[in-house]
């Protein structure tokens, strides 16, 4: 083991030891960002790889932890290649041959100036197809929102980061993506079943040791060569990291006064005999500041809450009902309040790794979905890209200590 106390792990200062055939690499961090490096060292068969998870649960965000549902509508858009090149690879769920397979086109819903679903050939509404320059003035004067009603219904509890906290390049490029996408997919279900499961499943085949409850709270920087890691990947939220590299003596450029977006999710099981549940394609609605992603395969519906007047949950279900037109009774309602700070999603200008470790010791390695990866979004897709960049980098220096030896 190369553990000390069960919380301290030994990581040899200088990297990779030149005389090495295969490399021991600690990932500190369950999440996507976490099992996407350690899919990718393995896959390498260079690497002998341990995945420490601090929780009980490996998935992070994409997990759906017990009691609470999904941490959201788990959206996928066409330019996530480094997602699907990923998942291309793992064996899928349900008869997919791989997990990319499972993934389907979703339809979008949009509620029309006549009161009633329309079906857009475009995510965003104003590059839908089919609606006269009156219909989209509609639309939009509709979405407006009356903070008054709030006070009726109840408060919301989501949180928002603020504009300010991005650079001007950064929200170009966001908006830049946004105007860019046409489409969007999801899982026809779970996101444990569909990604987490077969992913964990592929890590063990191929020899990944999976730790859960195992919390690193301290990198021992050390020059021996018996009993320690070559390098370590880590891949945390920044708060949870910077706690991690000031027990470390490692300094860092972590901002530490920045708030994110918290929004509050309700995954809701649904009546087999609904008429909305006909249909064979995932749909998603989008009313009065929900989301709601409609799963048929599964029987049920993920409701994110993002400027909704209110975030209770009576209300919630009351415009789910009304929204889907439901006739039964619901099967039951998990909610995630998402109110950890492992649980917001990013909302400021996403940092280089080298930036964050300036002076980056040789056996210390980041991913996160926060980072800056080529990617202008929180998602996923930022996750496996900042993955593959923290392998590249270290299997490249790697590869050079190897040839100077």
């Amino acid at each position: 083991m190369r553990l000390v106390n069960g919380s301290t792990l030994r990581v040899r200062h200088s990297g990779l030891a030149s005389s090495a055939a295969v490399g021991r690499v600690a990932v500190v961090g369950g999440g996507l960002a976490g099992l996407a490096a350690a899919a990718l060292l393995a896959e390498d068969r260079r690497w002998d790889v341990t995945v420490f998870e601090k929780g009980e649960v490996f998935g992070g965000r994409a997990a759906e932890t017990a009691g609470e549902g999904e941490h959201c509508t788990r959206l996928l858009l066409p330019d996530y290649h480094a997602t699907r090149e990923l998942l291309s690879g793992i064996p899928g769920a349900d008869g997919h041959a791989t997990v990319a397979d499972a993934i389907t086109r979703v339809r979008r819903m949009e509620w029309g100036p006549h009161g009633n679903w329309i079906e857009l050939d475009h995510i965003n509404r104003f590059r839908a197809s089919g609606l006269s320059a009156r219909d989209h003035w509609a639309i939009y004067r509709q979405r407006r929102q009356k903070p008054i009603v709030a006070a009726i219904h109840g408060s919301n509890q989501n949180t928002f980061g603020s504009w300010r906290q991005y650079s001007p390049a950064s929200v170009v490029a966001m908006l830049r993506n946004a105007w860019q996408a046409d489409r969007i997919f999801s899982f026809p279900g779970s996101t444990n079943h569909f990604l987490v499961a077969p992913l964990l499943a592929h890590l063990e085949a191929l020899g990944v040791e999976l730790r859960a409850g195992n919390a690193i709270t301290r990198i021992d920087l050390t020059e021996s060569r018996e009993d320690v890691f070559d390098a370590v990947i880590i891949a945390a939220f920044p708060s949870d990291l910077a706690a991690l590299l000031d027990a470390s003596g490692v300094p860092h450029r972590l901002p530490r006064s920045l708030r994110h977006a918290h929004c509050k999710v309700l995954t809701i099981a649904l009546d087999p005999r609904e008429c909305v549940l006909a249909t064979s394609l995932p749909r998603l609605y989008c009313r009065a500041g929900i989301a709601v992603l409609l799963q048929p395969h599964a029987s049920r519906c993920v409701v994110l809450c993002t400027r909704a007047e209110s975030t209770d949950d009576a209300y919630v279900l009351a415009l789910v009902r009304r929204f889907l037109a439901l006739e039964h009774e619901v099967g039951g309602v998990l909610t995630r309040a998402n109110q950890a700070q492992g649980e917001a999603v990013w909302s400021a200008t996403m940092p280089k790794a080298s930036r964050v470790l300036r002076d980056r010791p040789a056996g210390i390695w980041l991913a996160g979905s926060w980072l800056a990866s080529g990617y202008p979004y929180d998602s996923a897709e930022s996750a496996i890209r900042s993955a593959r960049l923290a392998v590249e980098g270290l299997s490249r220096a790697a590869g050079n200590r190897l040839a100077r030896s």
